[in-house]
């Protein structure tokens, strides 16, 4: 099973929330079936184990036993090709349906972020910083900005510890 796209294009973020509603109810259907899947294998292998036990009851000396306890019959149901066949079924579609949560958790993730984003990007945290500095404009290193800044409240605080 594939995995949804979880990437998200940061500077197209109309277009991924738009995206996102459509992957997530995509998702949340495979979840559905995968649950549903899960319940028919789980009945598949209830019915097999009933069938045997009463085969089982049944003639006891065919499946090797001189009588039929109830711990003899649950060993020997366990032994047998069709109900190991039906566990394994369970199994896999265990697999499938935890595998499908797990994509709608990660869509869960997604959408935080998808919010973040966009609150970062309210606060023009994606604009580019300029500066204008004698009448012409001119991109600025932001972490330059950063580094004059600490700079600055460290002479403050020097400034206050000298005095």
């Amino acid at each position: 099973m594939n995995l949804p796209d979880l990437s998200i294009d940061h500077l197209a973020l109309d277009k991924e929330w738009l995206g996102h509603t459509n992957l997530y109810t995509e998702w949340g259907e495979k979840c559905v079936e995968a649950q549903a899947a899960f319940d028919v294998a789980k009945a598949n292998q209830e019915r097999i184990r009933c069938s045997l036990d009463n085969e089982i009851r049944l003639d006891p000396g065919e499946y090797g036993l001189v009588k039929a306890t109830d711990k003899s019959v649950e060993t020997t149901i366990g032994a047998q090709p069709e109900y190991l066949g039906a566990v394994k079924g369970v199994i896999t579609a265990r697999k499938q349906m935890n595998m499908t949560k797990m994509a709608m958790d990660a869509l869960e993730h997604r959408k935080r972020a998808l919010s973040m984003l966009v609150e970062l990007w309210i606060r023009d945290y994606y604009s580019e910083a300029t500066a204008n500095r004698g009448g012409e404009t001119k991109p600025v290193d932001k972490e330059q900005v950063r580094m004059e800044r600490r700079r600055k409240a460290m002479e403050r605080k020097n400034d206050r510890s000298d005095a």
